[in-house]
């Protein structure tokens, strides 16, 4: 489960959603210098990859819902072999409300081993860093005073991060956190760690520029 949608991101192709849907054009990416717009269009899930997604008014309200889903699938079955709820929220959204940490306390206090929440503690959020706004870092020994189990990765390594999400990694009795170290825009030089790259929509030359470090890199 996606706490933000795909559609928290700037998605090439997207136009301005009228219908608070969404349609892939040739168009898509102006909308946002023509309104000034934040470049994160709003959409249903039909544009977006069949995986669960929840969407609330406040933050956290997102990984809350799938709090009882955890709950019911580890004691009534699930529809999926291992029963696992798998949550990705970013560290920006674990400032908002209290209902993300609500919801952390209730998972360790109904021991919710078959829970995994990811964070993607990329140090960015819309505007700012996370240490200029409300610093909650370091996360492993907050969630770890809330009784969860907690590991460290680096966000991009995909062995780290399927060795992190196993079965093998489950610790019984208790919920699991992956604190995962990610560098926002990682590989392309304009774009590596700053902020302003939270939401901004790339112009034909910047998506040019990516590619081809992104393909100079694979070589």
């Amino acid at each position: 489960m996606l706490t933000t949608g795909i559609c928290h991101y700037p998605v090439p192709g997207v136009d301005p959603p009228r219908d608070r849907g969404a349609a892939f054009t040739e168009r898509g990416g102006r909308w946002n210098e023509q309104t000034g717009a934040s470049g994160r269009p709003l959409c249903r899930n039909r544009a977006q990859p069949a995986i669960p997604t929840a969407k609330g008014a406040r933050r956290g309200d997102q990984y809350r819902s799938a709090r009882p889903r955890a709950a019911s699938g580890g004691r009534h079955g699930d529809r999926r072999k291992d029963g696992r709820r798998r949550v990705v929220t970013g560290d920006g959204e674990m400032q908002g409300g209290g209902s993300n940490w609500e919801a952390i306390t209730t998972a360790a206090q109904y021991k919710l081993d078959n829970l995994t929440l990811i964070i993607d503690h990329n140090r960015l959020q819309q505007g700012a860093r996370l240490a200029d706004t409300n610093n909650l870092a370091p996360f492993p020994p907050k969630l770890e005073a809330f009784g969860w189990a907690v590991e460290e990765i680096d966000g991009h390594d995909m062995d780290q991060i399927v060795r992190a999400l196993s079965a093998d990694a489950v610790v019984p009795g208790k919920p699991r956190a992956v604190v995962a170290h990610p560098n926002k825009g990682n590989g392309i030089s304009f774009m590596s760690d700053n902020v302003a790259w939270h939401h901004k929509v790339p112009s034909a030359e910047h998506y040019k520029q990516a590619m081809a470090e992104l393909e100079e890199a694979l070589q």
